[in-house]
C-alpha cells in the first residue's frame, strides 16, 4: 500500500514537472523568437540607414546583399520602405554598376516575397537592367566581376 501510494505521487509529481518544463520551454521559445525578430528588425534598421546616407559607400551592394538574403523574413511596412528607397537609389546618377544590378536584385526578391502585396511597375527595374547590361558590354573593362550580380538580377527579376 506504502508502495503505491509512493508511486502514485512521484507520478503525479513527475508529471507536474514535466508540465512545468514543458511550459518554460514554451516561454523561451517565445522569448528566443522575439528576440530575433527584435535583431532583424535592428539589422533592417541599420541596413535602411546605410542605403538611406550613403548611397556612393563602398559597403552598399554588401549591404544590399545582406537585404536580399534576409528580405523573406520582413514584413509589409519594411517590404514597403524597402522597394521606396532602392528605386529612388535606383533612379539617381550616383549608384555604381554594381550597386544598381544589386539593387534591381534585391527589389526583385522583395516584391517576390513580402512585396508581393504591393502593385509595383516593374519596368523601371528591367529598364535599367537592359542599360546596366548595354553599359557592361559597351564600357567596362572588368566585366566578370559584375556577371553573377547580372544573372541574379536577371533570374530575380524574369
Amino acid at each position: 500500500q506504502v508502495s503505491k501510494e509512493r508511486k502514485k505521487k512521484r507520478k503525479t509529481r513527475d508529471d507536474i514537472i514535466k508540465s512545468l518544463e514543458e511550459a518554460e520551454g514554451i516561454a523561451d521559445k517565445y522569448r528566443k523568437h522575439g528576440k530575433n525578430i527584435e535583431a532583424l528588425k535592428e539589422l533592417f534598421v541599420m541596413y535602411l540607414r546605410v542605403v538611406k546616407r550613403a548611397p556612393s559607400s563602398e559597403l552598399l551592394p554588401v549591404v544590399l546583399k545582406g537585404i536580399a538574403r534576409y528580405v523573406h523574413l520582413i514584413n509589409l511596412d519594411i517590404a514597403q520602405a524597402l522597394v521606396a528607397v532602392l528605386t529612388d537609389l535606383i533612379r539617381s546618377d550616383t549608384v555604381t554598376l554594381k550597386a544598381g544590378l544589386q539593387s534591381v536584385h534585391t527589389v526583385a526578391m522583395t516584391l517576390r516575397g513580402p512585396g508581393i502585396e504591393l502593385n509595383v511597375d516593374e519596368s523601371e527595374y528591367v529598364a535599367y537592367l537592359y542599360r546596366g547590361m548595354l553599359r557592361l558590354i559597351t564600357s567596362m573593362p572588368d566585366r566578370d566581376e559584375y556577371v553573377p550580380i547580372l544573372i541574379r538580377a536577371i533570374e530575380a527579376v524574369f
